[in-house]
């Protein structure tokens, strides 16, 4: 699948850091590539501005699924801030592939022109 949302990812990668509750939600469905929404992982807009160290929590639907590295969540920062500030929801595309000993892990490629989408 050339030039489709895998190409994007195979550049860097970043892991997300699940939550011990993210399997179960991670189990459901065919498709190892999927849309996921960001959020600052802090306070809501109108309770103080969050630092750019502060990590961005990932969602798969309404579930959160885990964190953003200090890397990932610094790349992804200003964008996320911005959407949030406007009332949009970031998403973008994440890999879902099976760790050696079974459970669930996912990938997250960091922002690329055209990767992150914004939603009302």
């Amino acid at each position: 699948m050339r030039g489709g949302p895998r190409d994007v990812l195979l550049g860097v990668r970043e892991h997300v850091i699940l939550s011990p509750e993210a399997q179960d939600p991670l189990a459901v469905g065919e498709a190892d590539i999927f849309d996921v929404w960001l959020d600052c992982a802090g306070p809501e807009p109108d309770s103080g501005a969050p630092g750019d160290d502060e990590p961005i929590s990932v969602f798969r639907g309404e579930q959160r699924v885990g964190l953003l590295g200090p890397q990932a969540s610094r790349a992804y920062h200003h964008a996320v801030q911005e959407a949030r500030e406007a009332g949009l929801v970031p998403v973008t595309v994440t890999t879902r592939s099976k760790a050696s000993d079974g459970s669930w892990q996912l990938n997250l490629g960091l922002p690329a022109r055209g990767q992150l989408r914004f939603h009302v």
